[in-house]
């Protein structure tokens, strides 16, 4: 929403945005990449989903390969985060208690093959437990069951979780990449915090439909960097935990 609005100032044209979430992105890249090949329809997603959907689907209703990329937007950091009442104040205490015969965990994500499953799938691997998986349609739907209790826990991006985490709704135990993110410096990566080797970093861009002309491409690019480099779209990602590209 804030690139559209960038958008919408350079051109002086309406910016409408339409969310499509489910199975991990593939849905609203799919709606997307049947339109025409003019540019007025481009697909904003988590490139990093998009990297995975050709190894977790066996027919997708599009060719990846063949979608006109335009440029990164940004990385976008993920966090292990628990509901409070999971007697887990680190990871090791999270393994612990997955391992324990008493506690039988569950975590949920946006959608089968979304980076918060496979994230999780690899920690589950990394540390050998087993933790439930249940997949939501979207992210916000399995956050909202985590703060209930109805699920114990899930890979999200940071601006998901943090406002909840600062109201002591959710803990936040670690960051998933392979760094620190910038927002939340405190906080550990999950290979910091013990599990050596992990790291799972996801990253935004945008794409648009399979033949979008050059020039096309160019101007949206322009105008996306353009919006990047402003100081209040800076601030606003600062904010989030995003970090531009």
């Amino acid at each position: 929403r804030m690139i559209g609005q960038k958008w919408n100032e350079a051109w002086g044209q309406p910016v409408v945005i339409e969310n499509r979430g489910g199975a991990g992105g593939t849905i609203g890249i799919e709606y997307g990449s049947k339109a025409p090949p003019d540019g007025y329809t481009v697909m904003m997603g988590g490139m990093s989903n998009l990297a995975v959907a050709v190894g977790m689907y066996p027919k997708l209703g599009y060719d990846p390969h063949e979608l006109t990329p335009i440029t990164n937007v940004a990385i976008v950091p993920y966090v292990l985060a628990v509901n409070p009442r999971v007697p887990a104040k680190n990871v090791r205490e999270l393994v612990a208690v997955a391992k324990s015969k008493q506690s039988l965990l569950s975590y949920g994500s946006s959608g089968t093959g979304a980076i918060s499953h496979l994230a999780a799938e690899l920690f589950k691997s990394m540390t050998a437990t087993d933790i439930v998986h249940v997949p939501y349609k979207g992210t916000a739907p399995a956050v909202t069951d985590v703060i209930a209790g109805q699920i114990d826990l899930m890979f999200a991006d940071y601006a998901a979780v943090a406002p909840h985490a600062k109201a002591g709704k959710l803990r936040l135990l670690a960051v998933a990449g392979g760094k620190r993110a910038v927002a939340a410096p405190a906080l550990p990566t999950i290979a910091e915090a013990g599990v050596k080797g992990y790291g799972v970093d996801a990253w935004f861009g945008l794409v648009a439909p399979a033949g979008v002309p050059r020039d096309v491409v160019t101007k949206i690019n322009t105008a996306t960097v353009n919006a990047l480099k402003s100081a209040d779209v800076k601030q606003r990602f600062s904010e989030l935990g995003y970090e531009p590209i």
